[in-house]
């Protein structure tokens, strides 16, 4: 058991960085969903067909994802 009340799980960590991402969502009639990205992750569009709340949910999932492979610091 970590005894160490200052230590940070990586799970904390990767929370910690998504709220400085920044995001934004759209409408687009051509896929008929709404569509998150962050510019901070240019490579991830995520869409939802009903709400834009899901979009940026899912876009949220995919960027825990990416961050959760990205080696842990020394």
């Amino acid at each position: 058991m970590n005894t160490n009340p200052t230590a940070v799980s990586r799970t904390d960590q990767i929370e910690r960085r998504l709220l400085g991402v920044p995001c934004d969502v759209w409408w687009s009639c051509q896929d008929a969903a709404y569509l998150a990205f962050s510019p901070q992750f240019p490579g991830l569009v995520c869409a939802d067909a009903w709400s834009s709340l899901g979009a940026i949910n899912r876009l949220e999932n995919e960027i825990r994802r990416v961050l959760m492979t990205e080696p842990v610091p020394a």
